[in-house]
């Protein structure tokens, strides 16, 4: 499928997107934060039939880092194992799947310790009555966990410590998702926080589990944050979602069902919260003895958005999308978001090599071509074929089954996904001249990239995120060997669809084109000549007003909207573009048209919505009616809401105070997490200083914008929020 290209004078587009849907080989949820997490993606893979083959393999894996991927095929029990429990111990990139035949632990748990990106998938786990007594037991720092499409039984017949919990998190450990499980006949059935001194940042997501004739804890929640959607609750008998000890849970769009007490605070000294919506309650009561209950009018105690994007399903499609798609012998298949069920891809097949030689600058990865197809012009406008078709590829590695030749085969829906989130490359070479690229990504993970030349080492363009697409335009012609697309940070694994190249009927400076970029002249970087040069990389761009600057060369520029004049420099501007003379230009203001100021929002005033605290004067320093001062919480935060009368990236700075501590937090647009914001001590409360500018995309109309601590501290003392870029406006809250 081939887009249209827009035409941007700036080299990067950033378009931010969600995917319509979601892969059932990477986790949705925390376990996609801090890294991602892949398993053993990309490493071999073993059958074991035993505990005891199963035991082995995981002891010799401790230490090792290589990516492994254990199926299980068979019955498990402890007497073929010969221990109490499968021990998944200081061990790093594994995941343990079931095979399509059916794998069966009879009576033994696994537990994780001290483990890191491990995958536990289409198991089942039942009356663990050896070891801790856990069916899956996580521990000691584990981080990057997904428990996924397992089910996880007891008996509700035997006395309630015969067996212990389904699925128990404890000491630390973080980042973890669990989805599409089957967990029934418990009296115990999920554990998070082993004790009210448990402490830790707790970071779990439950989605689209089917929980079914527990007694309690569908989960019990200490401290940290979690986010439960698309949930299925059957037969509660005492209580559901249990949040103590501070707890911050978001609860959404789940349905209960012939249940007591779906969402409570029990027995603990301090109680949990909850953020509640579009939840469905069917047959459920309540009994407030033994502590808060949300009600029938099931209302929020506290505002929380998880740090990631997702999907929800239809309220009433809840019951049916979990029963058709929770627990083990399901094909794995999930949810697109939208009500429909999904079944994985099968396993591709083992990919063919190039026929032509290998690069010889990466001689150890086997690269992939590019298909051949019926190229059309994507625009139109004589930008012409995608040259990338008839490339090769290669890249840096390569996880999660897929190829380096999907970014350049024509479809948008296959990809190439690295082992991992950072430093990882994907290049297409051997093509044709050209001066255009489109970069496609299905999942916005990537925070920070940039394109290269791959033998000389240069910077043709660079950014932030990539989105669903991505144009960089106006580069000179480049008659390269490879292009190198180089993923800096992400927060996974990204997902490249496609990586298209090329030859635009007018260049920035190439062969094709009369109005050449010449950096160090009058000319503007565009080829319309509207915007005036004003002042080479080093020298002062005066101006008065609040004007926007445009900065860079060679087709590769960045705007700032600068008041009084501005130095122009790298550290002004962020160094779009490495080894050239670049220079400032100053933007056109049409007939007629005023200059759009940047809009500041102060506390108590148009556009300013909500703190989670007050707002005080009595600390000096302010510029408004005084400043926002929140509770010293984890997740609470201040809400402000502008107008921007077109879409596109706006610039924020913030004006705090914090005293002798550090105070991060987390940026938020229409409740989409967009980065973290570092907000360090500035000594005295009376000390005021200005953040880091600060890149959003805000969309045209009515946006909310939210500063969430993410620290258990709160927020530092916010005097106001200026957020620039041009025409926009503080509107009334709704």
């Amino acid at each position: 499928m081939n887009l249209p290209l827009r035409n941007t004078l700036l080299a990067t587009a950033l378009v931010l997107a969600t995917s319509a849907t979601m892969a059932a080989d990477s986790p949705i949820g925390f376990a996609s934060l801090n890294g991602g997490t892949t398993g053993g993606a990309g490493g071999e893979t073993l059958t074991v039939t035993t505990g005891a083959e199963l035991y082995q393999v995981l002891k010799d894996k401790r230490g090792d880092d290589t990516p492994l991927t254990i199926v299980v095929n068979g019955r498990i029990t402890p007497e073929n194992t010969g221990e109490s429990k499968i021990d998944v111990k200081d061990t790093r990139n594994v995941t343990i799947i079931g095979a399509p035949g059916g794998a069966e632990f009879d009576g033994i748990g696994i537990k994780l310790n001290r483990a890191h990106n491990v995958i536990v998938r289409n198991l089942v786990i039942h009356e663990v009555d050896t070891g801790d007594k856990d069916a899956i037991g996580i521990e000691g720092e584990s981080t990057n966990i997904w428990i996924d499409h397992n089910e996880l039984y007891a008996s509700l017949d035997v006395g309630k410590d015969h067996y212990d919990g389904l699925l128990d998190t404890k000491r630390g450990s973080e980042y973890i998702t669990i989805s599409y499980n089957y967990l029934h006949d418990s009296w115990k059935a999920s554990l998070h926080g082993s004790s009210d001194s448990d402490e830790g940042r707790r970071f779990i997501t439950f989605h689209h589990n089917r929980w079914e004739n527990v007694n309690s804890r569908a989960p019990l929640f200490r401290f940290g944050e979690g986010h439960l959607f698309n949930n299925y609750y059957y037969t509660v008998i005492d209580s559901g979602i249990n949040s103590r000890m501070g707890a911050r849970l978001r609860i959404e769009n789940n349905h209960f069902e012939s249940s007591k007490n779906p969402v409570v605070s029990f027995y603990s000294d301090e109680i949990g919260f909850w953020d509640l919506q579009d939840n469905f309650l069917d047959g459920v009561y309540w009994d407030d003895n033994s502590g808060p209950v949300a009600g029938d009018a099931m209302t929020s105690t506290v505002q929380y958005q998880p740090p990631y994007r997702y999907q929800l399903d239809n309220l009433a499609c809840v019951r049916d999308i979990v029963v058709a798609t929770a627990g083990a012998g399901k094909g794995l298949r999930t949810s697109d978001g939208s009500c429909q069920v999904t079944v994985p891809d099968p396993e591709p097949e083992p990919p063919t090599p190039d026929p032509e030689q290998p690069d010889p600058t990466e001689p150890s990865e086997p690269e992939q071509p590019g298909q051949p197809s019926d190229p059309q012009d994507p625009g139109g406008d004589g930008t012409g074929d995608n040259l990338a078709l008839d490339a090769g590829a290669d890249g840096s590695s390569k996880g999660n089954g897929s190829s380096y030749g999907n970014v350049n085969d024509g479809d948008p829906d296959s990809y190439w996904q690295p082992a991992s989130a950072t430093g990882e490359r994907i290049s297409v070479k051997r093509m044709a001249p050209f001066n255009t690229v489109v970069i496609r990504e299905l999942n916005d993970a990537t925070r920070s990239w940039q394109l290269v030349n791959h033998d000389s080492g240069e910077v043709l363009a660079s950014g932030n995120r990539l989105g669903s697409e991505t144009v960089v335009s106006g580069l000179d012609t480049q008659d390269i060997y490879k292009v190198s697309l180089e993923i800096l940070d992400a927060v996974a694994p990204p997902r490249i669809a496609e990586m298209e190249l090329y030859l635009g009927s007018s260049s920035g400076s190439g062969q094709d084109s009369d109005d050449s970029n010449d950096s160090g002249g009058q000319d503007s970087p565009g080829s319309s000549g509207e915007p005036v040069f004003c002042a080479d990389e080093g020298s002062v761009c005066e101006f008065s007003g609040t004007r926007e600057v445009i900065y860079g060369a060679d087709g590769q520029y960045v705007r700032r909207t600068l008041t009084g004049g501005t130095q122009c420099t790298n550290d002004v501007f962020g160094d779009p573009v490495r080894g050239v003379v670049k220079a400032c230009f100053l933007a056109p203001v049409g007939q007629g048209d005023s200059v759009a100021e940047p809009l500041a929002l102060e506390e108590n005033a148009a556009g300013f919505c909500n703190v989670d605290g007050v707002v005080e004067s009595e600390h000096a320093g302010f510029t408004g009616a005084g400043y926002a001062n929140t509770d010293n919480l984890f997740g609470t935060g201040i809400d402000w809401a502008v107008n921007a009368a077109s879409a596109g990236s706006r610039e924020l700075i913030i004006r705090f105070a914090n005293g002798a501590s550090d105070r991060p937090a987390s940026l938020y647009i229409n409740g989409q997490w967009v980065t973290e914001v570092n907000l360090p001590a500035t000594g005295e409360w009376t000390n005021y200083e200005e953040s880091a500018t600060v890149s959003a995309y805000l969309s045209a109309g009515e946006n909310r914008i939210s500063l969430r601590a993410t620290n258990n501290a709160g927020l530092p003392n916010v005097d106001r929020v200026v957020v620039s870029g041009g025409n926009l406006t503080a509107v009334a809250c709704q």
